[in-house]
């Protein structure tokens, strides 16, 4: 008995399934193609659009730096308002506000009236107070004045 590997059927099938797997690949490539010379256009046309904008910016900063350049010749100083006995102010920059993380040492700062919770904890733990670790500042220090008499 002898079996057939394929029918001409199967045969057609396979042949169509190839054809239209390889349509579909240059489909997909065509795609990518188009989306490539879609982005090259994008950037070249950023690329021109930033070129322009240095080239402007360089020009201000030239312009700039030539007028300071004549103002610094001529020592230039602040104009004041002539018809009025008060010269207009110069506007000044706002104070920064500090950055840093960092405190300022001044002189000794004199030591608090109320003990810290480190002491306050000392103190309970010679007193020998139940449950002092676990208790806030306040409680400590209510555990550890006497009632009043």
């Amino acid at each position: 008995m002898r079996i057939v590997a394929q029918t001409k059927t199967d045969k057609k099938t396979a042949k169509k399934e190839k054809r239209d797997s390889a349509k579909a690949a240059q489909k997909a490539l065509d795609r990518a193609e188009k989306a490539v010379r879609k982005a090259r256009k994008a950037v070249a046309r950023s690329s021109e659009e930033l070129r322009t904008r240095a080239e402007r910016l360089a020009h201000e900063s030239q312009q700039l730096s030539a007028t300071h350049a004549a103002a610094t010749r001529r020592g230039d100083t602040p104009t004041y308002d002539q018809e009025t006995e008060n010269p207009t102010p110069l506007p000044t920059a706002a104070p920064r506000p500090r950055t840093s993380v960092r405190k300022v040492r001044t002189a000794q700062a004199p030591k608090p009236s109320t003990p810290t919770l480190a002491e306050l904890r000392t103190q309970a733990k010679e007193r020998k107070i139940t449950g002092y670790y676990r208790m806030n500042k306040a409680a400590l220090l209510a555990a550890l004045t006497p009632p009043p008499v």
